[in-house]
This record gives C-alpha cells, structure tokens and sequence, in this order.
C-alpha cells in the first residue's frame, strides 16, 4: 500500500510538471 502510494504521488508529480511545461510553452 506504500509503495503504491508513493508511485501516485510521483504519477501527480510528473503531471504538474507536464501542466507547468504546457503553459510555458503557450506563454511564449
């Protein structure tokens, strides 16, 4: 259950990163 746990947390991490690279990208 931890492990599986920290593996979501990593999935949401990667996510934001993904969203924050997006808007940067639209931005310039």
């Amino acid at each position: 259950r931890c492990r599986v746990k920290q593996i979501n947390r990593y999935d949401t991490l990667v996510q934001e990163r993904i969203i924050l690279k997006i808007s940067i990208e639209s931005l310039t």
